[in-house]
């Protein structure tokens, strides 16, 4: 994740790694971690389509939503304090949730 990458930027850059962040800069990195999001919400919402999904799902995919922006919100470049809420927790809970809400989508079939 593009995010939790941020916190490794000075060591990134001194063993001369290419992750996002050292190669484009801290800034640059947040935009990357924005976009990466947002276009993973998108292909969440085809699946939805594509698997003719029923509204638990998109309801769902809706605090999917929700929970990715808080994440960009909790964190800033200027404060990476929060960093490990932002990748580990919020991160793990989109996980688990996602799965349930297909899940339950699938078994009640609406």
């Amino acid at each position: 994740d593009i995010l939790y990458s941020l916190q490794d930027l000075q060591f990134d850059q001194q063993e001369k790694l290419f992750s996002v962040p050292a190669c484009f800069g801290l800034e640059a990195g947040f935009g990357f971690a924005r976009l990466s999001h947002f276009i993973s919400f998108l292909f969440f919402l085809l699946a939805g389509y594509a698997f003719s999904s029923g509204y638990i799902y998109f309801l769902g995919l809706l605090l999917v939503g929700i929970v990715l922006s808080i994440e960009h919100k909790i964190i800033s470049p200027k404060d990476l304090s929060k960093i490990n809420l932002a990748f580990f927790t919020l991160n793990g809970f989109i996980a688990i949730f996602l799965l349930l809400i297909v899940l339950f989508d699938l078994y009640v079939g609406v």
